[in-house]
């Protein structure tokens, strides 16, 4: 592999990397709303509960 095929390799190599980021960035942002979601599901369960009380 001459030295422009490495250099070619390494910005493939980068370029993926930073995709992988950005993928695992959405990720997270999703899990947060999904956390968020499950905490409202949760108090309205417990509002429930409080008023058959």
């Amino acid at each position: 592999m001459d030295v422009q095929q490495q250099e070619l390799e390494k910005m493939k190599i980068k370029e993926l990397r930073k995709e992988r980021f950005r993928l695992l960035d959405d990720i997270h942002e999703k899990q947060q709303q999904l956390d968020q979601i499950d905490y409202q599901i949760y108090q309205k369960k417990n509002e429930e509960g409080k008023e058959g009380s």
